[in-house]
């Protein structure tokens, strides 16, 4: 009798540690827990590219809250507190404060400005950025236990990441670049020490699952972006390197065939740069007259007789031509210098994996 009056009143005092335990952790609650992230500084050349940002974090993706149940069977056994029973454990991830490190000093690392706004209004001159960018996320959980051996329980995370890139002269939505990345399967639980280890283990496993996806995914993300800038960056370079080392002191640019944004946004890149180094660029109608005179004469020219006589009416001692070619998410750009007295020419290539989607 005795010995069952004292099983009553453990029960009875296990009960109510549960409940005080509860109650303790409910007034002692904190703010989300941040993911762990670290950006991983992707720099793709020695320098940071020469673009300036204008980059939008929003108030609802900087204060992202990312809140889960699970309803799990805790790997405890019936001595301890919690029993063997099935429990609703709520958890809270702040992913936008990870978020806002991510692409903060994630894009300071790769380009030259970075500027951030809340909102695109708050931009007040807004030509003066090469790239207005909005970026978004989605979040998902999994998780999943052996009813069979309470306390097995896996956990996996996936985040998708968008950045929606727009256009500085009328806001219009250029391109939408998205990655998606999962994080590896984490373990947690296993043999009960009390319920609340159960409970920090698996909430430490959603935190750790978490910001592992969102690295992942931010790392598919900036090379999905760069692909293509890496590739304008370093044609340019090249461009800027040939003509200092031969001297060339008059450009003559001729428009490209698709003459898309990617074009433009190289040639204005690379004017801005020839401008520093005082090299003087015909202008775009003087080049138009002389290609429509060449046009007009019906002649059969190759590229050296063509690069000379567009020399002769511009002054030009060099002249560039520039495509760039988008097929089966490959890109591929290529420029042509020609000296407009010897007719040499200097190819430069450069090719990039785009696996940006458009919408």
């Amino acid at each position: 009798m005795i010995y069952k009056n004292i099983n009553k009143a453990m029960k009875q005092l296990r009960l109510l540690l549960l409940i005080f335990l509860i109650i303790l952790s409910v007034s002692c609650a904190t703010a989300p827990i941040i993911p762990e992230i670290s950006s991983q500084a992707y720099i793709p050349l020695n320098e940071r590219l020469p673009y300036k940002i204008a980059l939008i974090i929003t108030d609802e993706f900087k204060n992202a809250v990312y809140s889960g149940v699970v309803n799990t069977k805790l790997g405890c056994n019936d001595n301890e507190v919690g029993g063997n029973s099935k429990w609703s454990i709520g958890f809270d991830s702040n992913v936008g404060t990870a978020n806002q490190e991510l692409f903060v000093n994630g894009l300071s690392n790769l380009f030259n400005k970075v500027d951030v706004y809340k909102n695109i209004t708050e931009i007040k001159n807004k030509n003066y950025y090469d790239y207005i960018l909005i970026p978004n996320s989605i979040v998902t959980t999994y998780y999943t236990n052996d009813e069979y051996r309470p306390g097995a329980n896996t956990i996996s995370a996936s985040v998708e990441y968008q950045l929606k890139e727009m256009d500085p002269e009328n806001y219009e939505m250029v391109e939408t670049f998205t990655s998606e990345a999962s994080s590896q399967p984490t373990s947690v639980g296993g043999s009960c020490i009390g319920f609340f280890a159960e409970i920090v283990a698996i909430n430490k496993g959603y935190q750790k699952s978490i910001g592992e996806a969102m690295n992942k995914a931010f790392d598919a993300l900036l090379q999905n972006v760069m692909s293509i800038n890496e590739s304008i960056t370093a044609v340019t370079r090249r461009i800027l390197h040939i003509i200092s080392t031969k001297h060339y002191r008059r450009i003559a640019i001729l428009p490209s065939i698709s003459e898309g944004s990617d074009e433009v946004k190289m040639i204005t890149s690379l004017e801005v740069e020839l401008h520093r180094m005082n090299i003087s660029i015909v202008n775009k109608d003087l080049i138009k007259k002389a290609l429509s005179d060449l046009n007009q004469s019906n002649a059969r020219r190759d590229k050296k007789q063509t690069a000379k006589i567009i020399g002769n009416l511009t002054g030009a001692d060099v002249i560039l031509i520039s495509n760039i070619k988008i097929a089966n998410n490959k890109t591929k750009i290529e420029s042509t210098l020609i000296d407009t007295e010897s007719g040499r020419e200097y190819s430069i290539t450069a090719k990039a994996i785009t696996n940006e989607k458009n919408y």
